[in-house]
């Protein structure tokens, strides 16, 4: 951060969070809360904003959000955010350590309000779910999945192919989470060891099981991706 960017922030004041009854808190609004929040404002929902970065803040007024400057850390914040009669808390910010201390203050003070959270990495979910928050997202999985459905697309895999391997890993890393947030918490060796033997497993079995299938409908989408290459087939064949 520049010196005079630093100085600017420092003379700045947080905002005074106006009295909200609106039914979700979404605390954090930069490029992931930024997603999650349009989505649910497009969807027609009531949201209260909460950032703590004042650039962005000022950026996003711009383009038409109402979001305050604030710092949920502070409880006060919440309150006037109206945490005790909020149906979700959604904790979208960037710093890992506040986002827990936020989770930790609202499951012990307002146990009944949902919480859902970006998660760093897999170690930050773990300590969510310490908390019992256990609806975490970690921040890079998504995209990163999605990238890699394209890779394989691009390496000669069909595109249902490609989407039900994707969905295959999805499901296998969902499968093994809670087991090897035993592992974790108790013994960090067998943790490694774990994750390394559940790779592994997973490379055998991507190659093994072929026709694997995680739902129902696997062979339905399955159909209507033949079809659309049949269509394409002809329509090839029309051209010549």
């Amino acid at each position: 951060m520049s010196p005079i960017l630093a100085r600017w922030q420092n003379k700045l004041e947080f905002d005074e969070v106006e009295a909200q009854e609106n039914p979700i808190i979404l605390a954090g609004f930069g490029r992931f809360g930024l997603i999650v929040g349009r989505l649910l404002l497009a969807n027609g929902f009531k949201v209260t904003i909460i950032d703590n970065n004042p650039a962005n803040v000022k950026v996003l007024r711009t383009f038409g959000f109402k979001l305050y400057y604030g710092d949920v850390t502070r409880p006060q914040v919440l309150e006037s955010a109206g945490i005790a009669n909020a149906r979700l808390l959604i904790l979208s910010m960037a710093e890992y350590d506040n986002a827990l201390k936020v989770a930790k203050y609202v499951k012990n003070k307002y146990p009944g309000v949902e919480i859902m959270a970006r998660a760093k990495d897999i170690y930050h979910a773990f300590e969510f779910v310490k908390l019992n928050v256990k609806n975490t997202h970690r921040e890079m999985f998504n995209s990163g999945l999605e990238l890699g459905t394209r890779a394989l697309e691009h390496l000669g895999f069909a595109r249902y192919e490609a989407h039900r391997s994707a969905r295959f890993f999805k499901h296998h890393e969902e499968e093994i989470f809670m087991e090897l947030y035993e592992h974790w918490l108790e013994d960090r060796n067998r943790f490694i060891q774990e994750t390394r033997r559940f790779s592994e497993q997973l490379s055998e079995t991507l190659a093994a099981e072929k026709n694997f299938s995680i739902h129902e409908a696997d062979s339905a989408w399955d159909v209507e991706s033949i079809r659309e290459e049949a269509e394409s087939s002809l329509k090839s064949q029309k051209e010549q």
